[in-house]
Order: structure tokens, then sequence, then C-alpha cells
């Protein structure tokens, strides 16, 4: 395989991997889910910021205890366990707090059941970063500088110097 293909493969996988998400989020159903939500706090135990998570719809009777479910509460979407049911009710408590949450939650307020997540908070991290952005920009770069040799008959030291500077402070940018 030479080395141009495998250069069009990897910058493929990049892509891919920064659409996919997006899918995910604006497309559920193409993962046979009802709800995609961005997490935005961190009250359960596994489920990050920056994570999706997938939401079934659910009839509540099917809901039991320590099920994690989705509902809305004051014009948010919040995911936590259910810890106790009372007369229809649901009492809801993240993992990672000290008391239930204050209200309990009607089954209308339920959207459903979580059903996976989609672990995306490495993305704000340095190696996601660098996976998912950097990654793909230094393939471009690769094609570039291979393109301009074939085109040039001499690619000079002076210009891949200077093409390495640069890219190193826009990336310098975007990291800090």
């Amino acid at each position: 395989m030479r080395r141009v293909d495998v250069l069009n493969i990897l910058l493929g996988l990049g892509c891919l991997g920064l659409v996919v998400p997006d899918l995910i989020i604006l497309c559920p159903f193409l993962v046979g889910v009802d709800y995609s939500l961005i997490v935005a706090s961190r009250s359960m135990y596994g489920i990050y910021v920056g994570d999706i998570v997938l939401v079934k719809r659910v009839d509540p009777p099917e809901i039991q205890l320590a099920d994690v479910v989705s509902y809305r509460f004051h014009n948010k979407i919040i995911t936590h366990r259910v810890i106790d049911t009372k007369e229809g009710l649901f009492q809801m408590k993240g993992d990672t707090n000290q008391e239930p949450d204050f209200d309990w939650v009607e089954p209308s307020q339920i959207l459903g059941r979580v059903c996976s997540v989609v672990p995306l908070s490495f993305i704000s991290s340095l190696y996601g970063f660098g996976l998912l952005f950097l990654t793909p920009s230094a393939v471009l770069i690769i094609k570039v500088i291979h393109r301009l040799k074939r085109e040039m008959e001499i690619l000079d030291t002076t210009n891949l110097l200077l093409l390495a500077i640069i890219t190193l402070s826009v990336t310098n940018t975007f990291i800090l």
C-alpha cells in the first residue's frame, strides 16, 4: 500500500471521528434511541461532562429502582438514578450527590431510561484534542508537502521550516 493511500485512510478516519458524534446528537434514531443528550455536569459515576447519554423511551411502570433515567425539570433535562418510588412518583439522586433530589418526579416528566453512554469527554483532554484535531491536520500538512515536492523540483528546507513554524503557531493558538 502506498504512503498516500495510508494518509488518505488516516484522514478519512479522522474526519469520521469528527462526524459520527454529530450524527448521534442530531439523529439519535440512527443508533436506535429516542434522545441523545450531552452531559453538562458531573453527578453520575461513569458519566462525564461532554459524554453523550443515549436515552430510550420506556413506559414509567417499566422503570425500576437503580435505573438511570433522564427527565425534565424546570426547563432542564437531568439524568439521575431512581432510588425510590411512591404512589407512582419517582425519587431521584445523582450518584455523587449527598442527598436525593428535593422534588419527586412525575411519570410525565420522564423522557426514558439511559441505555448507553458515548464517552466523548476525552476530547477536551490533550490526548483527545491531538487524536481528533492535530492528527488529521498533520496528515493534511504531509499531503500538501508531498504534493509540493512532486510539483516542484526542489523544496528547500527554508520553505519546510516556514511551514512547520506556521503550523506550530496555529496549533499553539488553539491549544492555549
